[in-house]
């Protein structure tokens, strides 16, 4: 069994403090997080609190720490480790005026290709794209690749044996 820990380690002034910060939060992940935060603080046990919320006693710990230091900031959810966009959104913009109009970026006619709007976005804005995210990209924009219309196959005749 492990160390037996400070049952109120949250000081009045940070309960106090959630308190204040709980009034008028809409936040449902926040509140439930300040919540905990006064629990612990009003003479509750960390696993207690974290029984309840059906949460880890860790992650309990977490909130306080993070709350002290940083705030009602802290008890947000922090970003994912998501890849930022290569192209902005004026630059998705353009490219997607290109595909309408059917136009290059020097107003001249074009038969979009893939490989032919990837050299494109190469040369107008110095991005490397690859074929199969340029291709993801159109169609999250809904433009789709022409194919060719397919054409029956012609029946053959079976030739007679020349004798």
């Amino acid at each position: 069994m492990g160390r037996k820990k400070e049952v109120s380690f949250v000081d009045s002034a940070t309960v106090a403090q959630a308190e204040a910060d709980l009034r008028g939060l809409g936040e449902g992940k926040v509140a439930k997080r300040l919540l905990a935060i006064i629990a612990v603080g009003r003479e509750k046990r960390l696993q207690e609190v974290a029984d309840i919320l059906r949460v880890t006693r860790q992650s309990v710990y977490r909130w306080i720490g993070r709350y002290r230091r940083q705030g009602l900031r802290g008890l947000y959810d922090r970003p994912k480790g998501h890849r930022r966009k290569r192209l902005s959104d004026p630059q998705e913009q353009e490219i997607q005026r290109w595909l309408v109009e059917g136009k290059d970026a020097g107003g001249g006619f074009q038969r979009w290709t893939v490989d032919k709007m990837k050299m494109a976005v190469e040369k107008q804005f110095g991005v490397g794209l690859s074929r199969t995210r340029l291709w993801v990209l159109m169609r999250a924009w809904g433009f789709r690749l022409r194919a060719p219309r397919p054409r029956p196959m012609r029946k053959r005749t079976p030739r007679r044996r020349q004798r």
